[in-house]
């Protein structure tokens, strides 16, 4: 398999192993997302961050999903500190964990169904309460979502029958990296239209279930460790022992770029 490596191409726009990388403002985020949602097929939006670079090369479920998105944005700031490294000019963040409630409140999705799924039904049904009191022009349907023991799994279907009865057009999908972008690739050819965006926690978060780091820690980067000191034994081996492995990838990227 070919080694991870970022570039920019002549348009200074950002590659990941030549797949393009949305880099532009949330808010012109939120009007493709809105034009995406006009599509009449079910589409698939993934928010990379470190984690999910360094599993590619372990996961092809991963790495075909990340094919076969529309659109590929960035989440998380050693990606954005390295698309400037190599080129791209003010790159920006835009995460999952954002783009719930940024979706939910703006002008562009309303009248649409915004659906949520995945995460504890009891989180997930705070989210929605939650998100709905913050913004009641808003259409949003939690779609509970059955353990399931692999993404092939049967169970699946109730999920898929419950988001055709609501036809979403935008559809957050919060079952945890390669697990969600593997279960869209999976079942897309069963799945209504719409924007399937794989979000993570961005469910509990919402719930507040899980909280998200201060502003200025996620300015200055530091959003990890304050997830890191929250979960330490989740996400200790994921912070500290393959996070680093990130480090020859920033290298071997900077050096072709400078080429």
């Amino acid at each position: 398999m070919t080694k991870t490596l970022f570039s920019a191409d002549p348009r200074g726009k950002l590659l990941l192993n030549e797949m393009p990388i949305y880099s532009g403002s949330h808010s012109e985020l939120l009007q493709e997302l809105s034009r995406l949602s006009e599509q009449a097929i079910p589409l698939l939006v993934v928010t990379p961050n470190v984690d999910q670079v360094l599993t590619l090369d372990q996961s092809s479920e991963l790495l075909t999903a990340f094919k076969l998105a529309s659109l590929r944005t960035i989440d998380g700031m050693p990606l954005r500190l390295l698309a400037k490294l190599v080129g791209v000019k003010n790159p920006h963040r835009n995460t999952g964990a954002d783009l719930l409630p940024s979706v939910c409140s703006s002008d562009l999705f309303r009248g649409k169904t915004i659906a949520i799924t995945g995460g504890r039904d009891d989180v997930l049904e705070c989210a929605v309460n939650q998100l709905s009191v913050d913004n009641p022009e808003a259409n949003i349907v939690g779609i509970p979502f059955p353990h399931i023991k692999s993404i092939q799994d049967e169970a699946s279907w109730s999920t898929i029958r419950a988001l055709k009865e609501c036809s979403p057009a935008v559809v957050f999908v919060c079952l945890g990296a390669p697990k969600q972008e593997a279960w869209f690739a999976e079942w897309r050819q069963h799945l209504p239209a719409g924007v399937y965006i794989g979000a993570g926690a961005a469910v509990d978060f919402a719930a507040g279930a899980v909280s998200r780091a201060p502003r200025w820690m996620q300015r200055a980067g530091l959003e990890w460790v304050h997830r890191l000191v929250k979960d330490p034994r989740r996400l200790a081996h994921r912070y500290l022992v393959k996070g680093p492995r990130f480090l020859p990838i920033m290298i071997r990227s900077i050096i072709h770029a400078s080429k």
